[in-house]
């Protein structure tokens, strides 16, 4: 017992020690961007992203040349006894093979910016297995339908929250410095939904929208399936502020809980996370509610038109995390988006070690007579 109490006092001074180192470092890159050739604030968000990286770092110089990717993938029991989605379980698993076969819209965006080092897709419970994914992640053949009963019993949640975890591990004996979460699941926006009422107490209909191309009557649809759901484990939505964990087991999905893990790993391992859309960002939101210290290494990147989304990103901002740069209406998931922000976010490391000040550009020479001006090479 001793131990024990020695060991939460230890990692209690640990926390406290980089808190304030992360906090000098992030006043110190403050002082930095004030003196750089620029109106004071002008940069914005670049601003915003590079003082956030500079506290998760612990550095006044953050680093963010190093990217990887990692899209979960698992189904959902709720498809095979519910109509809330226009595609069936099965277009799960060939969107996982065109990702790993560069075709899929996130492999697309991360090949367009470039910068991406390690590149994966993980199977954390598909029906069936897709070509191309990590198989020895497979915790079960989807979830069982939240209707009926819990989506994961406590052993798979573990598991999915451990492949979370570890996938963010093997990025950070790579020196990863950022990481891209991405989704595959039909059928997640709706136990999203779920989740994302129970922990903010908002009503089906506020969070529920058309996911992957609902009508009116879908989302009508989708908003009972998400009622029965929540009346069905009533008794443990009811203390959902207590136990964010027994509700991502109830209501989640296989590959949400490994998001969920990814993100408690990146912040204990200084690793900023792109937050894509409405399903990762709910995924952020029940880590928080965890560990609401996992808030620091997330970075917002995108709105997309899911009603439920917006209530997401507030929660999120309530725990200080800055408002995402991209409003473009997408809805595709898969870390789209959010590989999208790869350049923002390498942009703001890059102004605080390469812009220069304005003492510096107002020292440079004058343009002599009779010279010709020549650009120097910049990339």
């Amino acid at each position: 017992e001793s131990k024990d109490v020695d060991e939460v006092e230890r990692r209690t001074k640990a926390m406290e020690k980089e808190e304030e180192r992360g906090k000098a470092a992030m006043e110190e890159c403050a002082k930095m961007l004030e003196e750089k050739a620029q109106p004071k604030g002008a940069l914005g968000t670049l601003e915003t992203w590079a003082k956030r990286l500079a506290k998760l770092q612990c550095r006044a110089v953050p680093q963010a040349s190093q990217f990887a990717y990692a899209c979960f993938c698992a189904d959902h029991g709720l498809v095979e006894t519910q109509v809330c989605t226009p595609y069936p379980s099965s277009v799960t698993q060939k969107v996982a093979t065109a990702l790993a076969a560069g075709g899929a819209g996130g492999a697309v965006m991360c090949a367009t910016v470039g910068r991406v080092r390690h590149f994966r897709v993980v199977d954390v419970g598909m029906l069936r297995p897709a070509n191309g994914c990590d198989l020895d992640t497979r915790v079960a053949c989807g979830t069982k339908s939240i209707v009926q009963e819990c989506a994961m019993n406590a052993e798979e949640c573990a598991k999915a929250l451990d492949v979370g975890r570890r996938t963010i591990a093997d990025f950070v004996k790579e020196e990863i410095h950022a990481v891209v979460l991405g989704e595959v699941g039909i059928g997640n926006t709706t136990s999203s939904s779920a989740l994302l009422a129970a922990l903010t107490r908002r009503r089906p209909v506020q969070v529920c929208g058309r996911g992957s191309g609902l009508d009116d009557i879908g989302v009508e649809r989708k908003a009972k399936v998400v009622e029965m759901a929540l009346h069905r484990h009533r008794s443990i939505v009811k203390s959902a502020s207590e136990s964010p964990m027994k509700v991502l087991q109830a209501l989640g999905g296989l590959e949400i809980a490994a998001m969920v893990g990814a993100v408690l790993q990146a912040r204990e391992d200084s690793v900023a996370v792109l937050v894509d859309g409405f399903i990762a960002t709910v995924a952020a939101l029940v880590a928080v509610r965890v560990d609401p210290r996992s808030a620091d290494c997330l970075f917002l990147t995108t709105r997309c038109p899911e009603p439920g989304h917006a209530i997401a990103l507030t929660e999120l901002m309530k725990f200080g995390v800055p408002k995402p740069p991209l409003d473009m209406d997408m809805r595709l998931g898969e870390g789209s988006a959010a590989a999208l922000c790869i350049p923002i976010m390498a942009a703001a490391a890059n102004v605080v070690s390469n812009m220069m000040t304005l003492s510096e550009a107002l020292s440079l020479p004058d343009k002599e007579e009779g010279t010709t001006a020549r650009s120097g090479r910049i990339f």
